[in-house]
């Protein structure tokens, strides 16, 4: 995808490269960008996560988003601090960063907490309580088990037609206008 520079693999990368892109836009190249990353819970348990959020701070990359999915499963076990988020809080908080809590299935919340950290005059680090396979009930919903595994298509289909509230209307994807991104370079 054309707005991703950095798709990391191990736990912990993504942070630190975004901290290097935000500091080189914002003190050598002058540049008024915006760096997002998100990771996931069991990520906050390593070092390297807590080195690029002191970076952050120390620099004040306000030009910096961090969203971190707050699902309490980690690949094969829970996380330390499961669903904690009131912890995850108070560590970016001590950090110096401008630390906001929702419910990250809530997508008005998701909004104010964009609009809050693009006016924030320091690094934000939006701490979103979701449980992973969300909506998916029996199936996967907040269970262990299922990261990275597949689900077949029948059992999507079936439980997001049983989420729809107007089964009348059709869904028809549009898909990505790529020109578009192209007329933006």
């Amino acid at each position: 995808m054309p707005f991703v520079d950095v798709a990391t693999g191990s736990l912990g990368q993504g942070l630190g490269c975004a901290c290097g892109m935000a500091y080189s836009s914002k003190y050598l190249d002058t540049l008024e960008n915006r760096y997002w990353v998100v990771c996931g819970d069991g990520e906050c348990a390593e070092g390297s996560i807590w080195e690029a959020a002191n970076f952050a701070s120390y620099y004040a990359l306000d030009n910096l988003t961090l969203i971190v999915d707050v699902n309490r499963l980690g690949q094969s076990q829970a996380t330390s601090l499961e669903h904690d988020v009131e912890t995850y809080y108070k560590r970016f908080d001590a950090f110096g960063w401008n630390a906001i809590a929702i419910d990250g299935h809530d997508i008005s919340q998701i909004i104010n907490a964009f609009d809050q950290s693009r006016n924030s005059k320091k690094p934000t680090a939006i701490i979103a309580h979701t449980f992973k396979g969300k909506y998916f009930t029996e199936l996967i919903e907040n269970k262990l088990d299922w990261h990275g595994k597949p689900i077949t298509l029948e059992a999507v289909y079936k439980n997001v037609t049983s989420l729809m509230k107007n089964k009348d209307v059709k869904l028809v994807p549009t898909g990505p206008k790529v020109k578009e991104w192209k007329d933006q370079e």
